[in-house]
């Protein structure tokens, strides 16, 4: 019966940052998600990113595209 109980209290103890959402950022997924699909663009930062999606998850705005080398 103790052991019960103290399991019982261990698993709400756990779950209550998870219910209530106050988990750690180290708990929470990368909420940004983009293809792998190169389109080089030129951010707002003037950083080049493969595409304007991962210049938008960078907080960045793509201001047009990248010019390539040879």
């Amino acid at each position: 019966m103790k052991r019960t109980l103290a399991l019982a209290a261990l698993l709400g103890a756990l779950a209550t940052p998870a219910l209530t959402g106050t988990a750690t950022a180290a708990a929470c997924p990368d909420t940004c998600v983009c293809t792998k699909e190169y389109a080089p663009v030129v951010g707002s930062d003037g950083k080049v990113y493969s595409n304007a999606c991962q210049a938008r998850c960078a907080g960045a705005e793509p201001v047009g595209p990248a010019a390539l080398r040879d």
